[in-house]
């Protein structure tokens, strides 16, 4: 049993969690979500393509493949049984939402659309937005009742850096622990522990 290392771990407990977007950011969170034993629907229309290689995950076999499908191989490839993984492509508004929804789509249509979505669904829990650039990432956090916190972006409030350095995993793993630290405490019950928002730049601090 793969899980049976951490079975006695207080955040061990199984959650329904959408993850959009599989880049830089949302890759390595559903990574380490579904090696916990989530059950996860993951959203991204995208291809692989070479500079997505080692900075987001892939490998260079993956290249011209979907994002999805790929990610579900190489979980496959870790623990054989990937039947809590269900894959999608393009994330439209009226597409499901889990009741634990991660957002870490490239676009704010997307976000703004998601956050709607979730905030009309019954059994909401918990909403999380994602930002990450090469060296610095921005974490949101909703719960229900927060509805009115939410401020609509377009894409041209998008802070941005140059493509190839925007690919860097400099601060990609740290935004991977602390999305599933969040996670982590709101499946303990320490939802009071949870921060509204974090941010954080590698270069500053």
């Amino acid at each position: 049993m793969t899980t049976k290392r951490f079975e006695g771990a207080p955040w061990f407990k199984s959650e329904y969690i959408t993850v959009v977007g599989l880049g830089g950011a949302g890759r390595g969170i559903a990574e380490t979500l579904f090696l916990q034993g989530h059950n996860l629907d993951v959203w991204d229309y995208d291809l692989v393509e070479a500079h997505n290689c080692i900075p987001q995950g892939y490998q260079s076999k993956h290249i011209g493949k979907e994002k999805t499908m790929c990610f579900r191989m190489q979980m496959a490839e870790f623990i054989g049984d990937v039947a809590n993984i269900s894959c999608y492509g393009k994330w439209q508004e009226d597409d499901y939402l889990q009741p634990i929804t991660i957002a870490c789509p490239d676009n704010y249509s997307t976000r703004n659309l998601m956050f709607e979505r979730w905030s009309n669904k019954s059994g909401r829990k918990m909403f999380i937005s994602v930002g990450l650039l090469a060296d610095m990432y921005h974490i949101k956090v909703f719960f229900p009742g927060d509805e009115d916190k939410w401020v609509n972006k377009d894409d041209s409030e998008e802070e941005s850096t140059n493509c190839t350095y925007q690919q860097s995993m400099y601060c990609a793993k740290a935004l991977h622990s602390k999305v599933t630290e969040i996670v982590n405490k709101y499946v303990m019950g320490l939802q009071h522990l949870i921060e509204h928002e974090y941010r954080y730049n590698g270069i500053t601090g």
